[in-house]
């Protein structure tokens, strides 16, 4: 067992590793703390403070990490951010602005770009950011409430919990390929 959060109730959520790096970042999405555990001791060896700046309501909702680049992105669900955290130094690098709701992300195969799902209640939207120049490049309004996103090849797979659906993305043509309905309630994509 390793503990994680600084504070009470901190509320670690989503874990990514980093395996070449022997790292594990984990989200205490109440406290706005990032966890660093050393994955061949098993110790917490940093806590990163992100999204300080934004005040208010926390919620350090999806985390992914991109060995390309040696960063980890999280998703600020209330302040409508995505921090970026430097997985080397364990500092975050930039807050960069994505729109309310941010979800869930992947990376892209080169690992140049990053797909971020936003739920906002007028409805889901996938979000295409360039990770050179930290702007966005593309946007996609795209079902109800995106719980979920997984990358294969030239397609994205985005899970949407309110219908039931998962839309296929085709990358080339920046549009919806096909919607598959599932079962109530997706949460996730493996």
């Amino acid at each position: 067992t390793v503990f994680v959060g600084d504070e009470p109730f901190a509320g670690p959520e989503q874990i990514v590793v980093a395996p070449s790096i022997g790292r594990a970042f984990v989200t205490n999405s109440k406290a706005n703390l990032i966890s660093v555990i050393d994955t061949f001791t098993d110790q917490v060896i940093k806590t990163i403070p992100i999204n300080q700046a934004c005040g208010g309501l926390k919620w350090a909702r999806g985390i992914i990490a991109n060995p390309e680049r040696r960063e980890v992105y999280v998703a600020n669900f209330w302040s409508g951010t995505l921090s970026v955290i430097d997985a080397i130094e364990m500092t975050e690098r930039d807050l960069i602005q994505v729109g309310s709701a941010p979800v869930a992300m992947e990376t892209s195969e080169d690992g140049g770009k990053l797909y971020l799902i936003r739920s906002p209640k007028e409805g889901g939207e996938l979000v295409v950011i360039d990770l050179q120049s930290r702007q966005t490049i593309k946007r996609l309004p795209i079902g109800v409430e995106l719980s979920a996103i997984a990358r294969k090849g030239d397609f994205l797979y985005i899970a949407d919990s309110i219908k039931n659906q998962l839309f296929v993305v085709e990358l080339q043509t920046f549009s919806v390929h096909n919607e598959i309905p599932v079962a109530s309630k997706p949460s996730a994509i493996a």
